[in-house]
């Protein structure tokens, strides 16, 4: 992803990285892949066909742009292909860093996982993060009507993740074993349940729309809605 924040300093031989790495694996070749729920509005998408003769290139690529006799032919807009719609994302992912930390050293932002989501599940989907840290893609998941699942090994962090979900969804976490409400435990513990509160609305933050209802993955998110208005 290209970030607003690579790794401060100077070095004499190379410029400063301004993005982050991001792995996507999967278990097959077949998998649910949705570019166009991350897609933006644009007058200029183009027509990914073999039957566009500009679609490709002298070595028969897709997408690369006409070369040779392919790109002396005639044509209108519409004969080339382009046309008013939805564009497909690039594989870089443009997303500021939060600028307050809150609870978690290093908390990234909701519209990693929120992109991620979107671009490879169906609502009702099962997502699962084994490193759950802050809670932040437990609340993109619920957000986007999946279920999320994860782990967290750290009990402060856990009374991050559990006082988030109540933030968030206005739901009550309770203990499986027992049936014990998180307050209820927080009590036994002689530990405040706000004690891990401090997530500065972090979850106010919902992706910013365009005029045109698109979402747009970028540095600037409205402050002024909930998470339960982007459900």
């Amino acid at each position: 992803r290209k970030t607003d924040n690579g790794v401060p300093g100077g070095w004499n031989n190379r410029f400063k990285n301004a993005w982050e790495p991001i792995a996507h694996f999967s278990r097959g070749e077949s998998i649910k892949f949705h570019p166009f729920a991350v897609g933006h509005r644009s007058e200029d998408c183009f027509e990914y066909s073999p039957d566009n003769p500009k679609s490709t290139s002298g070595s028969g690529l897709l997408g690369t742009g006409a070369r040779g006799e392919a790109a002396s032919k005639p044509g209108s807009r519409d004969e080339d292909g382009r046309h008013a719609g939805i564009a497909r994302p690039s594989n870089v992912i443009e997303a500021k860093t939060e600028s307050s930390q809150g609870s978690h050293s290093a908390p990234f932002p909701r519209a990693i996982p929120e992109f991620f989501i979107k671009a490879f599940s169906d609502p009702g989907d099962v997502v699962f993060d084994p490193f759950l840290g802050s809670g932040t893609t437990l609340v993109a998941a619920g957000a986007l009507d999946r279920a999320g699942y994860g782990c967290e090994i750290s009990p402060a962090y856990c009374d991050v993740i559990l006082r988030r979900a109540m933030d968030a969804f206005g739901v009550t976490p309770t203990l499986a074993a027992t049936g014990d409400t998180f307050t209820e435990i927080a009590r036994a513990r002689e530990a405040p349940a706000d004690a891990a509160a401090d997530l500065r609305g972090a979850d106010s933050k919902s992706i910013r729309r365009k005029p045109n209802g698109m979402p747009c993955y970028g540095p600037q998110r409205k402050r002024n809605e909930t998470v339960a208005q982007t459900v």
